[in-house]
């Protein structure tokens, strides 16, 4: 995306969100708010893509950063409702928010397997898949 483009979404979800808040309607900040996600998101994949370039990564190795990055907010929501559930004596909730990131992070790691076998594997060099680990 083109730095103008990317200016003009951002600019168009602070006001749509402002305007969301100040006329109380919880649909359109909820679509301002997915427009921010999506424009900071694509913003962090580029830059996640061009870091491993400089790296030397491979592109589904980035894919892996990019996909643990994505669950980092999740893992600390959980980890702070579960931290209360706790200091309240609620091990239920402590339980379900446990349980609500593993499922989140399973998903995301199926979807990026399926994304691997679409792309026909993964380009692995010969004598890695030879080495002993410890």
């Amino acid at each position: 995306m083109r730095t103008g483009v990317i200016i003009a979404l951002i600019v168009v979800g602070a006001l749509l969100l402002l305007a969301a808040r100040v006329l109380e309607q919880p649909l359109l900040g909820m679509g301002a708010a997915l427009l921010l996600v999506a424009v900071f998101g694509e913003l962090a994949v580029y830059g996640v893509e061009g870091l491993s370039a400089r790296v030397g990564l491979s592109g589904y190795a980035s894919s892996v950063v990019v996909n643990t990055i994505a669950v980092l907010p999740e893992l600390f929501s959980a980890l702070a409702l579960g931290l209360r559930a706790l200091g309240a004596g609620n091990q239920w909730l402590a339980e379900i928010a446990l349980l609500s990131v593993l499922v989140s992070a399973s998903f995301n790691f199926v979807v990026l397997g399926l994304v691997g076998l679409i792309a026909r594997g993964v380009g692995v060099a010969e004598e890695t898949l030879h080495l002993e680990l410890p």
